[in-house]
């Protein structure tokens, strides 16, 4: 069980230590005389009893639990203040309107290829790449933002044309210098509602949406 949980530490230091307490000194002269692992299991496998054991592993269970909670009252003391300034602030002024929301994208679309790009590439585009290679056919992309999902399908093979729509006019214009690099399929980008996309059913082969339903104002209706 120690050798489980990484406290190989233990047998070296503490348990011939508690060993010694139980039996004597003479265990402490054989246990040291050979520290290697092997001879330390074996040792205590035909000596220890089925108390020891669970005393053992109730040891190391405490232990983990402690540090568990240790790391969930640091986590909670950090975020404290945080946490706090935004209760206050729900209490105060609600949570934002869709407009108040669109109106946040309309200020990061000039920045946000650098801002929050920057940060989706550490995490986010791998998901894309990983995602995006089962697109096919015509493909729509919904709340396509500044278009980071047209650069991995660029590389995608069976994609014939694709579609990028947003609701903030900003962010499609921040697109639409993309549209000038060469693609193996003809792409366009408009503004369009994800609540109300205006296309005849069937229309696509594959509809794609990434870091959307978060920021839509009914996902369920957006789906």
């Amino acid at each position: 069980s120690f050798r489980v949980y990484g406290f190989d530490f233990l047998f070296d230091r503490f348990l011939p230590s508690v060993v010694v307490l139980w039996q004597g000194s003479e265990v402490s002269e054989q246990i040291h005389s050979d520290t290697s692992m092997a001879s330390a299991i074996k040792y205590l496998n035909q000596h220890m009893r089925w108390y020891h054991w669970v005393g053992g592993i109730a040891m190391t269970g405490a232990v983990n639990c402690g540090i568990g909670l240790a790391l969930g009252e640091t986590y909670r003391w950090v975020y404290r203040d945080d946490e706090k300034r935004e209760k206050q602030f729900r209490q105060q002024y609600g949570t934002p309107s869709e407009v108040q929301r669109l109106e946040v994208f309309r200020y990061l679309a000039k920045d946000w290829d650098t801002v929050v790009g920057f940060k989706e590439k550490r995490g986010a585009d791998s998901y894309r790449h990983e995602m995006l290679k089962a697109a096919k056919g015509d493909v729509l992309d919904v709340a396509c933002g500044v278009c980071p999902s047209l650069l991995i399908l660029k590389t995608v093979e069976g994609v014939k044309s694709f579609v990028g729509v947003d609701i903030v006019e900003e962010m499609v214009e921040e697109a639409k210098p993309r549209l000038e690099q060469p693609y193996p399929f003809p792409a366009r980008v408009e503004v369009g509602n994800a609540h109300k996309l205006n296309f005849p059913d069937n229309s696509f082969d594959t509809v794609i949406c990434t870091m959307c339903l978060c920021s839509l104002e009914d996902p369920a209706k957006g789906l």
